[in-house]
Parts: structure tokens; sequence; C-alpha cells
């Protein structure tokens, strides 16, 4: 077998087909529902997973949710507001942030960061980051906690496994947070949850165990991301 980039070409017609035959099937046989509800974050994964809801269902039996909360860049729910717009389906935004702040507060968080790295302040970026020369070295790799400044400086600071525990509690809150709403919402209606996980954060694990990983179905666990 010859491995390049042509390996992961898909036919969309008969493939669409298979999506929607599984989907019909999990509606109307499994769970017994009366349509899905999705979460719309503005990126490629959610919006297709909405196209493909209407061209099975119906743009009346789908509703799409965005969720942001008080740290998510307003471009994502404009995106997936145009896009809602353009399938005709029924959506709303719903902000997570007093869910959010209800099991972990903001603030409770900012004080942990700042033990860190105490130029911190509250609204400045935040990630946790590997080196990016992992298969160049000899020596152990360890998490950095990375904080951009406003002047463009980056602050590090080597995370332990405590540290690493408790950033990765606060951002899976979040996560969690909007599960709770999709299935709110889906519960009152009648529908299920559609999933949005693609093939490769399915593989390496890459979802939130309750999270994103908590929907009643993953119609396109099985593509990679370009085939999506």
């Amino acid at each position: 077998m010859r491995f390049d980039r042509d390996v992961l070409r898909i036919d969309p017609a008969p493939e669409l087909e298979k999506l929607s035959k599984f989907i019909v099937e999990q509606l109307n046989v499994v769970f017994r529902r009366k349509g899905i509800v999705i979460g719309l974050s503005g990126g490629i994964d959610s919006a297709c997973a909405a196209a493909v809801a209407v061209h099975t269902v119906g743009k009346e039996k789908v509703v799409g949710l965005m969720l942001p909360e008080e740290e998510s860049n307003p471009i994502s729910s404009e995106y997936a507001s145009k896009h809602a717009e353009a399938l005709g389906i029924e959506h709303r935004v719903v902000s997570i942030t007093s869910t959010v702040d209800s099991v972990v507060p903001y603030r409770r968080r900012d004080e942990f960061i700042r033990k860190l790295i105490p130029e911190y302040e509250p609204g400045y970026q935040y990630n946790i980051a590997l080196p990016t020369d992992l298969l160049e070295r000899d020596s152990f790799n360890f998490y950095c906690l990375q904080v951009q400044l406003p002047d463009g400086q980056i602050k590090k600071k080597r995370l332990d496994l405590e540290g690493f525990r408790a950033i990765t509690s606060f951002a899976n809150i979040k996560i969690r947070a909007r599960m709770l709403h999709l299935y709110a919402e889906a519960e009152r209606r009648g529908f299920l949850v559609g999933g949005t996980t693609n093939r490769t954060e399915y593989v390496l694990g890459d979802f939130r165990k309750y999270g994103d990983g908590g929907m009643d179905i993953e119609p396109l666990a099985h593509l990679y991301k370009n085939q999506i």
C-alpha cells in the first residue's frame, strides 16, 4: 500500500450518506429522540457536524448553542452565529460564565497563577506548553506555564505535578460547564447531544471526560481534520 496524502482522500457524497444513516439509527432506534443539539464553537468540526445534522433530519430538528464565557474570543460566537443563520437552524448564545464561576471562581484561579508568575493579571493570556524541540532533547521534558504580558513578553514557569493538575482543572471546568448546558437544552426538548470530536482528538484522547467527550453520539470520530 502506497502511503501519501491521498490515502486520506474520501468521497464526500457516500460518506455523507453513511453519516446520515448512522445519525438516523441513533436518533430513532437507539435513543428515540426528536432532534439534535450541537454546541457551535465557530470551528470547522462543529460547523460540519451541524451541517450533516441538517442534511439528515432537517433544520427544524437541529438546535445550535454558542456557549462562551467571559474569557472567550467574541469572534468564535460570531462565526458560529453566521453559520447557524446560513443553515437556517434555531440558535442562541448562552453565557456559561456564572456556571464556571460557581464551581471555582476565576479569582481563585488568578490567585494561583499569580503565585507562580507574579506579573500575571486577570485578563492576561496564558497556556500550558511543552518544549518545541521534544525529539531533539536528551533530557526530561516538563510542562511549562506561559503568560503573555501586555508588551508581548512571555513569562514562563515550570510546572510540577500539583501545578499542572490545578491549571488543567480550571480549564476543564469550562468544558464540562458547556456540556451541562447542552444536556439541559437537549433533555428539555427530547433531543440528543451531537458530538464534534474528530479522529485525531479521539485517538490521542484530546477531549475531556464528561466534557466534550460526554456526547450521546460522535458522528465525526472516524474522520481526520482534513477529511472533515
